[in-house]
């Protein structure tokens, strides 16, 4: 009895399987796609490989807006983006069926009653804090360089006071402007 049983399993699963794997080839995968603003509204925009608009998506795809799941009613390549946001902000976006990595930033501009959608590379996100980091790193050593130079003219110098130095600059800048 039990090896009847282990192949029925085995079959009901082999059946699965195979009912599973058809339903993903008949279901259209979005590799690339952007955001478009059209007569005022957003509408996410399946691409081909050549950056044209691929037409040959039609259907209901989950898409991930912001955190939230938001189905997306494809026709001939295009879906509204029904989400509403208040002002100008910022927009991630991802197809739900690919990986994380497929994510595009956008900055939407809100103006009047529509919003126009840039394109933000996510290595910006890595890129400008390290590039603060990196240049508040050399203002700080230069800062200190500073004030060792001043600090060596005024301690090796005769004649010169920090006193006497501010008034010197002071009536340059008055003599400039």
């Amino acid at each position: 009895m039990k090896p009847i049983i282990t192949a029925i399993i085995f079959f009901l699963s082999i059946n699965l399987f195979s009912t599973v794997k058809a339903q993903g080839e008949n279901q259209t995968i979005i590799d690339k796609f952007k955001l478009v603003e059209v007569d005022g509204n957003l509408k996410v925009v399946a691409l081909g490989n050549d950056e044209s608009i691929s037409r040959r998506i039609i259907g209901v795809h989950s898409f991930v807006v912001n955190g939230l799941d938001v189905p997306l009613k494809f026709t001939a390549g295009e879906a509204p983006v029904n989400q509403k946001f208040s002002g100008s902000t910022f927009a991630y976006i991802y197809p739900q069926a690919k990986s994380i990595g497929s994510i595009r930033l956008y900055y939407l501009f809100h103006f009047g009653d529509s919003y126009w959608p840039f394109n933000i590379p996510i290595a910006l996100l890595l890129i400008i804090p390290l590039a603060f980091f990196i240049i508040g790193y050399f203002i700080r050593k230069l800062f200190v360089l500073l004030i060792g130079i001043v600090v060596a003219v005024f301690v090796f110098s005769s004649g010169l006071s920090p006193g006497n130095y501010t008034e010197v600059v002071w009536n340059w800048l008055v003599t400039l402007f």
